[in-house]
């Protein structure tokens, strides 16, 4: 942002068509000024003029007044580019990449096409991309556009074409000065021609205990070049003789060990790829399961819940005959607010020190490039997350100004390093993820396997309540520790509509509503909407808020969109939205529920619940 040291500094790739003067450290980015500084006493003078720099400095020995200063080829800042938006926001590394020319490597399968002649590969070292420029025939820039853009690379720190005319990109992976496991070297080909097919292995299980069984599958193998029957072979380890032919196949592995099994796939042209498959065998993954009591969909107001928790683990044993180290179990119940993507619930979330009530910001911190420069408890460039915990333990007071600083950058609390600017991030945004960095100073303690919860939600809205257990085993022969972990959620009676899981041709709208700003259109004759697994016991009604347009019949069924009608109610065309109320008479237990339209045209807001008096 602008102070009296400038404006925040900009990245750039300069083109130098003769000797110049390319501006820093008195100009940056198409010639913007930084003001004359006296360091000593830190006062700001004027900004220097662009067409007449005057290097006053006392350590110059040559000539003071300087050749005027050549704007940037391309400049950008650590917010979106007016110039350049295709470049990004973030923090900044420019790299300059090699120019490529098709005649340097004749006749050969692997380099690249003629169309990338006299253009120059660039990259971003922190924004982990590479893209391409064109020029015209006056050395002009002309285009710029993106290379693999599907493809994720992680922070690369060199591009270069070799003797093959491959092109081959080290990447450094995520973090500062540590072993990263992303690090790699790529060797990238052109194919032109007869592509060779694309070999991809899925398998049903990838570690477990002897003896093991498996289900692979190569389905999702493909082949660019359309039409050609491909066929498949499954080697075990350095093996040469196939132990299968199948595009689906079993194996069972009988002794513990790590295997690699190979998949080879081959057109019809003879051309072939390989893809390979890590299988680990000798420890079976904790089972854990959860059983609550009441609704298993819903909770009402405050009410308390009865809940067990029972592990089964192979190598280690069991829960409920006490088998098991109690530290190695993680049991929690917490409140999500409502508007929380369930989808992003994940396994890596259910450990003993995790809470789930700042998962927002800490899935925020992980799509940022925060890690490029923090990891959790090592220091790197800046302070680990539970460095910052810690200074600031309690203090949730820092959270606006911690907040600020993540927007803007800056310097000075834990030394000298410079954190880059953030100005892709709301606040709001950046407010929860300094709430996520706050929590781990935290301690939290394990519930019990068995007691039971309360769903008080007296000062909360429509969120949910989430029970999670989680296991870490021992390592076992050479394996582990592996987790296993369960989830049970209890969601408000209050459901929007929009949130639904499974339809036919109705679509989810966002707008300015009467609640959430969403709804749910084309809601009209013979479509449906609904929702998975829904228990629908002591649950004897459904109010839904909804516009009719056009006259009709809504109906609800349990297990499918044609299955038993539970509810249905006729509907008349109204200027407002209105609620309207089904009594129902459901089965009791848990499947899916779909809301169906017969002849009319409806917009459907929300939907709540009612339990039974």
């Amino acid at each position: 942002k602008d102070s009296r040291y400038g404006k925040q500094s900009y990245d750039e790739w300069n083109q130098a068509r003769k000797p110049g003067n390319y501006g820093w450290p008195y100009f940056m980015g198409n010639n913007i000024a930084f003001p004359d500084r006296n360091f000593e006493t830190d006062e700001v003078g004027a900004f220097f003029d662009p067409q007449h720099p005057i290097n006053n400095s006392p350590n110059n020995s040559g000539a003071q007044e300087l050749p005027p200063a050549q704007p940037a080829m391309i400049y950008y800042p650590y917010g979106q580019s007016d110039e350049w938006p295709m470049l990004g926001q973030g923090s900044r590394a420019a790299m300059g990449g090699p120019f490529y020319y098709k005649s340097d490597y004749p006749d050969n399968d692997v380099a690249f096409p003629d169309y990338y002649t006299g253009k120059f590969f660039i990259f971003e070292w922190a924004r982990s991309w590479i893209k391409v420029l064109s020029f015209d025939e006056n050395a002009n820039l002309i285009q710029m556009e993106p290379f693999l853009p599907s493809f994720e690379f992680s922070k690369p720190i060199d591009v270069e074409f070799g003797p093959d005319g491959a092109m081959y990109v080290l990447d450094y992976g995520a973090n500062y000065f540590a072993n990263n496991p992303d690090a790699r070297l790529m060797k990238i080909e052109y194919r032109g021609g007869n592509v060779p097919p694309v070999a991809a292995i899925s398998a049903d299980k990838l570690i477990g205990a002897a003896p093991m069984k498996v289900h692979l599958s190569a389905s999702n193998s493909s082949d660019f070049d359309k039409n050609q029957k491909l066929t498949y072979e499954w080697f075990l380890g350095k093996e040469k003789t196939a132990f299968s032919s199948g595009i689906e196949t079993d194996y069972t592995f009988e002794k513990n060990g790590n295997y690699t099994l190979k998949l080879q796939v081959t057109d019809e042209a003879g051309a072939s790829n390989s893809s390979e498959l890590f299988i680990r065998v000798g420890n079976e993954t904790p089972k854990v399961a959860i059983s609550i009591s009441g609704n298993q969909s819903f909770y009402f107001g405050e009410e308390s819940r009865n809940y067990q928790v029972e592990i089964d683990d192979i190598e280690d044993g069991k829960s409920k005959e006490n088998q098991l180290e109690m530290d190695r179990i993680a049991v929690n119940f917490e409140y999500l607010a409502e508007g929380f993507d369930l989808a992003n619930l994940g396994p890596d979330l259910f450990q003993a020190n995790s809470t789930l009530q700042f998962i927002e910001g800490k899935q925020l911190m992980e799509s940022s490039d925060c890690k490029t420069c923090h990891h959790i408890t090592d220091k790197n460039i800046g302070p680990s997350y539970t460095q910052i915990a810690e200074r600031y333990k309690g203090n949730y007071d820092a959270v606006p100004r911690l907040s600020e600083k993540i927007r803007n950058g800056g310097n000075g609390i834990w030394g000298e390093a410079m954190m880059a600017a953030h100005p892709q991030h709301a606040e709001k945004e950046t407010d929860e993820m300094v709430k996520y960095i706050l929590s781990l100073g935290n301690e939290r303690k394990s519930l019990p396997l068995s007691g039971s919860v309360i769903t008080n939600n007296k000062k909360l809205t429509k969120g949910f309540w989430l029970l999670t257990a989680n296991y870490t085993d021992l390592p076992v022969n050479g394996i582990g520790p592996l987790s296993g972990y369960s989830m049970h959620l209890l969601r408000n009676p209050w459901v929007e509509a929009e949130s639904y899981t499974l339809s036919n041709h109705t679509k989810k709208m966002n707008n300015e509503g009467t609640s959430g700003g969403a709804f749910v259109l084309d809601f009209t004759d013979g479509n449906w909407f609904g929702f998975e697994s829904m228990d629908l016991s002591d649950i004897s009604s459904i109010r839904m808020l909804a516009q009719i347009e056009k006259d009709g019949k809504i109906t609800i069924h349990q297990g499918s969109p044609d299955g038993q009608v539970i509810g249905e109610l006729t509907v008349t065309a109204s200027e407002n939205a209105d609620e309207i109320n089904f009594s129902i008479t459901p089965k009791i237990g848990s499947s899916n529920l779909y809301f169906k339209m017969h002849e009319g045209v409806a917009y459907v807001d929300y939907l709540v619940f009612g339990k039974k008096d």
